[in-house]
């Protein structure tokens, strides 16, 4: 049954999970974004408890930075899937209703993380809530940037399906790359190593397009999805081997910039790297998954990834202040880092639930009241 109502999402759009109707559902992309929503978890462990700004030099925060390399590929992963599901997105009446509904999604969790947080009532709740929808408090500064990419998605893909060849869609994303990576990598020399880089170099690298960095991430979608896949086991291991050398890099140039760990942006160019490779290394592996019931919970993930994410942020304001207090931050938390990440992470989940099963009752109730009105008009 259809409805007008915006509360009755299609989560298949949230997160660049927007996939053509009566498309067999993707096994790999599904694992993708699931992995990308607990490295999400992962990331904000290292940043609640304090792992920025510790030295960098012993074996323990070594490993630490290992892990954190992977986990800082969690956005990333997400914008190269909205590339990889939305290269063929044209601007239509469906296309800004998807984006609607966006929007309502997002603001029915906006409520929800008011309520939680800032315990307000009656005016006061309405008025925190708007500001909490309209500047995008707590997690929801992906939500922002989010839907400028989806309104430039159709003019994303005409101009880089314009490029034609393989040859020159690759010098589009080389392009891209220079032009975030160059200036943010010269910066950093610059805070960390105290080095003084010379204008000349400060002009052949502009820093104003440094903020392209998710058109980089959907541009290398769109690719992925036309050349990245393949049956050949030897560049299958070719993915695996550049994954693990990524990590590697990304860990050690992170160790020689600066005596203490610190949060590049993401068009980091080793997170480029790590995400791009590890996106591959799922997309290209043979998976099956015969247990209907882990099936199951594995596409609930995938399609409320953007529930997920944004209402984490009840958990990590509630058990990191107790996980700091009983550990002792980061160092005292770091070895039951797994543990502790695996049951915040299935609290996240289990608290979309409850928000999905919240939104379904709401699509109910209003389609209930429109059929009233209906039937009253008449």
């Amino acid at each position: 049954m259809k409805s007008n109502c915006y509360f009755k999402v299609d989560s298949d759009i949230i997160f660049g999970n927007m996939s053509e109707k009566n498309q067999k559902r993707n096994l790999n992309i599904d694992l993708i974004k699931v992995l990308a929503v607990f490295l999400v978890v992962l990331v904000h462990f290292f940043n609640r408890t304090g792992y920025y700004g510790l030295p960098s030099g012993s074996p323990l925060m070594f490993f630490a930075t290992f892990i954190w390399s992977v986990a800082m590929a969690c956005v990333p992963l997400f914008l190269i899937a909205t590339g990889y599901l939305m290269k063929n997105a044209k601007y239509s009446k469906k296309f800004f209703t998807n984006l609607l509904r966006v929007v309502g999604y997002y603001a029915a969790a906006v409520m929800v993380l008011t309520i939680t947080d800032k315990q307000a009532h009656s005016f006061g709740l309405i008025r925190v809530f708007f500001e909490n929808l309209f500047t995008f408090n707590h997690y929801s500064w992906y939500v922002n940037m989010y839907i400028g990419l989806y309104l430039m998605s159709p003019m994303l893909n005409a101009a880089f399906e314009s490029l034609k060849t393989k040859k020159n869609q690759l010098l589009a994303i080389g392009g891209c790359l220079f032009l975030v990576t160059a200036p943010m990598t010269l910066a950093v020399f610059d805070s960390f190593l105290g080095m003084q880089v010379p204008d000349y170099l400060r002009k052949a690298a502009p820093n104003h397009w440094v903020v392209i960095w998710p058109f980089l991430y959907y541009f290398i979608g769109m690719f992925i999805r036309k050349y990245g896949e393949t049956k050949n086991h030897k560049i299958k291991n070719k993915y695996k081997i550049s994954l693990f050398f990524a990590i590697i890099f990304n860990t050690l140039l992170v160790r020689i910039i600066s005596s203490k760990t610190f949060c590049p942006e993401w068009g980091f160019l080793g997170i480029v790297l790590v995400s791009t490779f590890l996106f591959l290394t799922i997309l290209n592996s043979k998976i099956t998954i015969k247990n209907k019931v882990f099936n199951t919970i594995i596409q609930f993930i995938s399609k409320n990834t953007l529930s997920i994410y944004l209402l984490s942020w009840i958990a990590d304001i509630r058990f990191y202040n107790i996980i700091n207090t009983k550990f002792g931050g980061f160092k005292g938390s770091f070895l039951r880092m797994p543990i502790l990440v695996i049951l915040i992470f299935i609290f996240d989940v289990l608290v979309g639930l409850v928000f999905i099963i919240m939104i379904k009752v709401l699509a109910i109730i209003a389609e209930k009241i429109q059929k009233i009105a209906k039937q009253k008009r008449r």
